[in-house]
């Protein structure tokens, strides 16, 4: 059901407005449905590419992006830039530290 039916469907029983498209109100009508009808596919699209469960396209790139400059990455990139100032390997290995609590 689109978003013409449904507001038609509402107006009717006032008996106020032609709900006919070929009328002025239903014309009227048509285009504000139709307009309720793309915004509720972009809010769709927003909602599926905001859950990281079901993104597929533009949600998933703009996580990566995020997550690419989160400080462990800037803060590992400063240390192998360090290392190589002190004349360290170009081969720098990722160890894990496991703190004790």
């Amino acid at each position: 059901m689109t978003y013409y039916d449904y507001l038609c469907r509402l107006l009717e029983p006032m008996r106020v407005y032609r709900t006919e498209r070929g009328t002025l109100s239903g014309g009227e009508l048509y285009a504000a449905g139709k307009a309720l009808d793309e915004a509720d596919g972009a809010m769709e699209y927003a909602e599926q590419e905001g859950v990281l469960q079901t993104a597929e396209g533009e949600g998933l790139a703009r996580r990566e992006k995020l997550f690419s400059r989160s400080l462990i990455h800037i803060r590992r990139r400063r240390r192998i830039g360090r290392v190589r100032a002190m004349g360290g390997t170009k081969q720098y290995k990722k160890t894990t530290r496991i703190k004790n609590t």
